[in-house]
């Protein structure tokens, strides 16, 4: 402000000189102003999508979770249906333990998310399906009833329950990635307009 003041003062004449200086200085600093503020909305954006980012990839670590586990229970309750060895009941035991915690920690991820309510309690129906299915497989091989429990293998009620599973995850997932795009796209979007 000192050069402002120093041109300004040196002749009457050049009055409109110092004001002109004095209006290049003010829009300068507005632009100046304007830039940060950009910025500033470029960096929340960002920082809104990195957030988005990792909390997709954390409900997708818990999908992946959750179809392994699933998929170890009808690996276990088959395994032991088709040679009646109690070894195999381990991986249903540790798939249906697995299953439980996915779950949990999937539904506290998507506790907030309205949309993803339906498909949360979709999901359970499905988990607790699955679980009738193979343990009605297990009781009926362990009870010597291995006709009834082959019966209900080859019935697909098994098949039926995982890819009911699956497909729900899919939904899950899909809405997710889609949530996830669109918030790159915005952040993309402030990065454009600084």
């Amino acid at each position: 402000m000192w050069v402002v003041k120093q041109i300004a003062t040196r002749s009457r004449g050049s009055d409109w000189r110092g004001y002109f200086l004095i209006a290049c200085v003010i829009i300068l600093a507005l632009l100046l102003a304007g830039t940060s503020w950009s910025a500033w909305q470029s960096s929340i954006e960002r920082a809104a999508a990195e957030a988005r980012q990792d909390y997709t990839l954390e409900v997708l670590l818990e999908t992946d979770q959750l179809r392994t586990a699933a998929l170890q229970q009808i690996r276990g309750g088959r395994g032991y249906l088709l040679t009646g060895k109690r070894i195999f009941l381990t991986p249903h035991t540790e798939g249906k333990r697995s299953a439980s915690a996915a779950y949990d920690r999937l539904s506290g991820l998507l506790a907030d998310n309205g949309g993803q309510a339906p498909r949360i309690r979709a999901l359970k129906t499905d988990l607790a399906h699955l679980d009738t299915v193979i343990g009605s497989m297990i009781a009926s091989a362990a009870d010597g009833r291995q006709a009834d429990a082959l019966r209900t293998m080859r019935s697909g009620s098994d098949r039926d329950a995982i890819e009911a599973i699956i497909r729900t995850l899919d939904e899950i997932e899909g809405t997710e990635r889609a949530a996830l795009a669109t918030r790159t796209a915005i952040a993309q979007l402030a990065l454009i307009h600084i």
